[in-house]
């Protein structure tokens, strides 16, 4: 019995402290899937200097100040901003919700850097402008739809390396 209580008072002085230690760090998902290491004494710090102590980069308004922004047009301003424009212009439709068109857009804007004075680049989202998104026949987004002269030169359906948009607008600006 003796031998009993002794292996029960080493089991649950283990589990004691197995639970301490478990309590006091505990991983969970964070932003794009990365894990962040929890502690309870920097809890009380804030997400910045938690995720600084830990570090997992902020992709949070993390556009530098070089990327350029994208015109948004709506179904008013699009024959104006798009068709009727002097230089080619690559339109991307999109919606908020959407999570490969918030993984382009960063690349659209180095686009917009790179061809700039050549072609601009313009986002319409096609949950608040469904009358333009309907007349192309947007079906699956991110579709982006390069216009020059009034008319349709190219699409591309779906989130695709920066490395394959060069390459199709270079021939094409």
């Amino acid at each position: 019995m003796q031998l009993f209580g002794a292996v029960f008072f080493v089991i649950v002085s283990t589990l004691s402290v197995f639970s301490a230690s478990v309590s006091a760090f505990s991983v969970s998902s964070g932003s794009f899937g990365l894990g962040r290491l929890h502690s309870s004494k920097f809890l009380n710090q804030g997400r910045g200097e938690l995720q600084n102590r830990c570090h997992v980069p902020s992709r949070r308004n993390a556009q530098p100040a070089q990327w350029a922004a994208l015109v948004d047009v709506t179904d008013a301003t699009f024959k104006e901003a798009v068709i009727e424009s002097e230089v080619p212009t690559l339109v991307s439709f999109w919606a908020s919700w959407c999570g490969p068109c918030r993984m382009i857009k960063p690349v659209l804007e180095d686009l917009e850097t790179e061809f700039e004075g050549r072609m601009n680049v313009a986002q319409i989202n096609t949950d608040d402008n469904q009358g333009t998104a309907t007349e192309y026949g947007i079906r699956s987004i991110p579709t982006l739809i390069l216009f020059k002269d009034g008319e349709r030169l190219d699409t591309i359906i779906g989130a695709v390396p920066k490395s394959t948009l060069e390459a199709k607008l270079s021939s094409r600006v």
